[in-house]
């Protein structure tokens, strides 16, 4: 009797675990919303990604977990570890990394512009050096003709 309990105890708490992990998981999704902004098609492809990968998880873990059956006390199991780890860890996790890779992403664009801005910089003050005048070829060619343009 006590080893059918204790068996019936590891089967709970592997599922629980599984739920937790399918959770993990969804958070790195929400994760990355909250970094960077997705079109409503976007994340409906994401959910639809997440959920068959689940579907198919849970499939091989009955399946290997108790030969296939499905019993209520795992399928419970596994809601309750998505519900214990959403209302301990997940509550933590998601706002604190998202914020962290938001800081990251605008640390880099930032960065990237300066970049850039410094690039055209260099480039204008290299044409100066050279006597590039704007207008060039068409300017120079409408003096050498003697038609002047209309102002």
């Amino acid at each position: 009797m006590a080893d059918f309990v204790t068996g019936e105890l590891i089967r709970l708490l592997l599922s629980m675990a599984v739920g937790a992990a399918f959770a993990i998981v969804y958070d790195v999704f929400r994760i990355a919303r909250r970094a960077v902004k997705h079109s409503y098609a976007v994340l409906s492809g994401e959910d639809v990604i997440f959920w068959l990968a689940a579907g198919v998880a849970a499939f091989f873990f009955f399946l290997f977990l108790d030969e296939g059956r499905l019993r209520l006390y795992t399928v419970l199991g596994i809601f309750a570890g998505i519900t214990v780890y959403r209302m301990t860890l997940g509550r933590l996790l998601v706002p604190f990394f998202g914020g962290i890779i938001r800081k990251i992403l605008k640390t880099v664009t930032n960065l990237l512009k300066k970049t850039a801005n410094w690039y055209k910089m260099k480039r204008k003050k290299h044409s100066d050096k050279q006597g590039v005048k704007k207008g060039g070829k068409i300017e120079k060619k409408r003096k050498a003709s003697g038609t002047e343009a209309v102002k």
